[in-house]
C-alpha cells in the first residue's frame, strides 16, 4: 500500500511522469490507474507470464520483459 501511496504523492506533485513497476501484483492496480489519470505513463517490467497479473499487464501503458541479457548486464563484475 505505501509504494501505491508514494507513486501518486511524486506523480501528483509532479517529480515524476514515468513509473516503471517492477512487480506483477494486482494490488498496485489502483495506484497505477491513479498516476495515468495524472498524466503518467507507466511501464511493467515484467518476467515470464507466470510472474504476473493479466490485469496489471492490460492497465499499463507500456511492458518491457526482463531478460537474461539485461540481468547479466546489471550484475557487477
Amino acid at each position: 500500500m505505501q509504494i501505491g501511496l508514494d507513486l501518486a504523492s511524486l506523480v501528483s506533485r509532479g517529480r515524476v511522469d514515468l513509473v516503471a513497476l517492477v512487480a506483477g501484483d494486482s494490488d498496485l492496480l489502483p495506484a497505477v490507474r491513479r498516476v495515468q489519470e495524472d498524466g503518467a505513463l507507466v511501464r511493467h517490467i515484467h518476467g515470464s507470464k507466470a510472474s504476473y497479473d493479466q490485469d496489471l499487464w492490460d492497465e499499463a501503458d507500456e511492458r518491457r520483459a526482463i531478460t537474461d541479457e539485461i540481468v547479466a548486464r546489471m550484475l557487477l563484475p
